[in-house]
């Protein structure tokens, strides 16, 4: 029995853990007017920061060798909004901008009980090494105190100035994750706005390999026919390199997944194709995994196979498993796999391939993954 793996190195993602310290922002009021034709006009992001009497733009200098992104200011605009305040020391250099933030919503003491997600930045404000975002598609929570917990803010990626490991996929971006590990209260202190904010610890995590378990369903016939079907089981290997974890008891992973269909031509004189039939745009999903899920994948068709597996596994427990069901390994993939610590396998989702006339044709799903918690026990 054979078995595929498919190589895709990633960079990593930050997980909530601890609350700790406390310092308080005065208030900040933000609106955004709108012209005749209905189009928002925002107001300018220095001006904003400034209405804080302590702000000093002395603290923030032009440093052309630090191109990373860091959050200093989060503020409610009165028509529902939710703005990003960013601090971009390279900006004169090289101008890289912010394109998602992890949020997670809701007051937490010890980091449990939050789901961060993954939303969308628009810049509405630039001027000099600040820029103002908009998180889209994010709505404000109805309540007297509103919490915000930041988890990990993605930009834009540059080769000039990143390396390939940092290379995180967004959707149809390259990025890379800066940690910010800040929990916001917004509440009215005699009748003003009033922000105030803790911060918490943030996990990195290594990604150190990326593929799928091909799992034969068997064939079927149809149409005069052979279907050759397979379920692709969908993992992440990753190394915890700042904690020792004994035990995963949950986590939530992003995930976001298209249809394809890949048309190979076996004749002459056609050239393949790539389509997407349902669009090009990914669907999103979060999918909690737990460490007591048990998956049995059962082949329904002739030649069909079963494998069975838990979504929470050390990278030896994966290996075992595996080898207990006759997937043999390549050398080279095993030694990369072990060379993990946890492995979360996270989907599984169908893939189907036919001959038709000349055309050769896969169907299958596109996924891209990125952890956005873990609960965890560690020494």
């Amino acid at each position: 029995m054979q078995k595929r793996i498919l190589i895709k190195i990633i960079s990593f993602a930050l997980i909530l853990i601890t609350l700790s310290g406390g310092v308080i922002a005065s208030a900040l009021t933000v609106s955004a007017a709108s012209t005749e034709s209905g189009e928002k006009q925002y107001s300018n992001v220095l001006d904003d920061l400034q209405k804080d009497s302590r702000f000093n733009v002395a603290a923030y200098p032009d440093k052309t060798d630090d191109p990373s992104v860091q959050l200093i200011q989060i503020a409610e605009s009165e028509d529902g909004q939710l703005f990003l305040y960013v601090y971009q020391p390279a900006d004169s250099k090289i101008d890289l901008q912010c394109k998602a933030v992890s949020i997670s919503v809701g007051f937490s003491s010890n980091g449990q009980g939050l789901s961060p997600q993954l939303y969308d930045l628009i810049l509405v404000s630039t001027e000099g090494v600040f820029d103002k975002y908009v998180v889209n598609g994010f709505s404000l929570p109805d309540e007297t105190e509103r919490y915000y917990n930041i988890v990990q803010i993605l930009r834009e990626f540059n080769s000039a100035v990143d390396s390939e490991g940092d290379e995180l996929p967004y959707k149809d971006l390259v990025c890379k994750g800066y940690g910010v590990g800040q929990q916001w209260c917004v509440r009215k202190v005699n009748d003003a706005v009033v922000y105030e904010m803790n911060t918490f610890e943030v996990m990195k995590i290594d990604y150190i390999y990326a593929g799928s378990i091909e799992c034969p369903n068997g064939v079927t016939i149809g149409n005069f026919v052979g279907v050759n079907g397979y379920t692709d089981v969908h993992f992440l290997c990753f190394n915890s390199p700042d904690f020792d974890i004994i035990h995963i008891y949950d986590a939530d992973v992003s995930v976001k997944h298209r249809l394809y269909e890949e048309w190979l031509y076996t004749g002459y004189g056609m050239d393949d194709r790539l389509e997407y039939p349902e669009g090009e745009e990914f669907k999103n999903e979060v999918v909690t995994l737990s460490d007591d899920e048990e998956v049995d994948i059962v082949g329904s068709g002739l030649w069909g196979k079963k494998y069975s597996y838990k979504s929470i596994m050390t990278s030896k427990e994966f290996v075992e498993n595996l080898e207990s069901q006759n997937y043999e390994f390549k050398d080279e993939d095993k030694e990369v796999v072990l060379s993990s610590e946890w492995v979360f396998s996270y989907k599984y989702t169908t893939r189907t391939a036919s001959t038709l006339g000349d055309w050769y044709v896969t169907s299958g799903m596109e996924i891209l993954a990125t952890v956005l918690r873990i609960h965890f026990m560690d020494i």
